[in-house]
């Protein structure tokens, strides 16, 4: 197939152009040219950046494909963009959204697509605009000829991700211990989340290019790994020999001293995160997510170091004061 892929570098949209290479379809990205990343094989590039819909839509004026991913598209505006821009240039839309566009707290575990009412009031930008970026999408389903693909994903982790821990602190989570210092924990970090590594998601994403079983549907697709902040921190010590040593902080005071940095874990992810992944597993016969905990993050850390490690000097400063604060 011929897939087109907007975005293309980051965390979960490289490993989705990396999975079609392996598959052996022609692939193309559609990204502002910023990074350059290692495909494993030939992709096609084009740059443009559709915060210019003029210049976007000129630079892909000629191009068709059977799939178009839509790895970027925040809200229902993005997504009416991406459907009139490669209207009649391909048969089959995947759109990216979130499990985070699912109402909280939950009603029913194990999570699935069917008994998680999507968010309608809004507590939490980033759900909340998937959330009506996924009902614009159920509307235009029955009212253009392309069919359409929803993804879900939950907490992603691989290559060129930068969302892991209580404070986003990603490399120095590993930095952190090998200094010998804290790291806050929220809660008494036990709340389950279910993980996922990137290769895994991708698989899905492929998965469903092409497959009637997936036109006019929604799925998440994750692992089925729930563990609690506690077990993520203490897996990545492990890949050095290292424990964490941990300060723990309510997770609704940490809220109310910063809700733009605390309100993931505040109003995501308390309720804890167990989904079902049988649609999925219906739909795209023989995938199952196969990366385990430890060796994704093996994975992680080897990408950190492979990046010198980077991270944010005024978080950490950031961090020891908290940590200060509710020692």
């Amino acid at each position: 197939m011929k897939i087109c892929v907007i975005g293309g570098t980051g965390n979960i949209s490289r490993a989705v152009v990396r999975a079609g290479v392996a598959a052996g379809h022609e692939m193309t990205v559609i990204n502002r040219g910023t990074r350059q990343v290692d495909f494993g094989g030939p992709v096609a590039e084009i740059i443009a950046d559709r915060k210019d819909a003029e210049g976007f839509a000129a630079a892909v004026k000629d191009v068709s494909a059977d799939v178009v991913i839509d790895m970027i598209a925040y809200d229902a505006a993005d997504a009416d963009f991406t459907l009139k821009t490669f209207a009649g240039k391909t048969a089959q839309f995947l759109f990216t959204s979130s499990s985070a566009a699912y109402d909280r707290p939950y009603k029913t575990y194990p999570i699935t697509e069917e008994n998680a009412p999507l968010m309608t009031e809004n507590v939490f930008p980033y759900g909340f605009k998937k959330a009506e970026m996924e009902r614009f999408l159920c509307r235009k389903m029955d009212e253009i000829p392309e069919k359409i693909t929803i993804i879900r994903p939950s907490l992603t982790f691989g290559e060129g991700g930068f969302n892991i821990g209580v404070m986003r602190q990603n490399a120095n989570i590993l930095r952190r211990m090998q200094l010998g210092k804290p790291l806050l924990m929220c809660g008494d970090g036990t709340s389950l989340i279910t993980i996922t590594f990137t290769p895994d998601l991708a698989a899905g994403y492929i998965g469903l290019c092409g497959n009637p079983a997936g036109y006019g549907q929604a799925f998440h697709i994750t692992s089925d790994i729930c563990v609690g902040y506690e077990q993520i921190y203490q897996a990545i010590g492990r890949v050095k020999g290292l424990t964490p040593e941990f300060v723990y902080a309510p997770t609704k005071k940490l809220y109310d001293i910063d809700p733009g940095l605390f309100g993931h874990l505040w109003i995501e992810k308390r309720w804890g995160h167990v989904f079902s992944n049988e649609k999925i597993k219906a739909a795209v016969p023989g995938w199952e997510a196969k990366i385990g905990l430890d060796e994704g993050f093996r994975r992680q850390v080897a990408f950190w170091e492979s990046i010198g490690m980077p991270y944010d000097p005024e978080q950490d400063v950031r961090e020891d004061e908290l940590c200060a604060r509710f020692a």
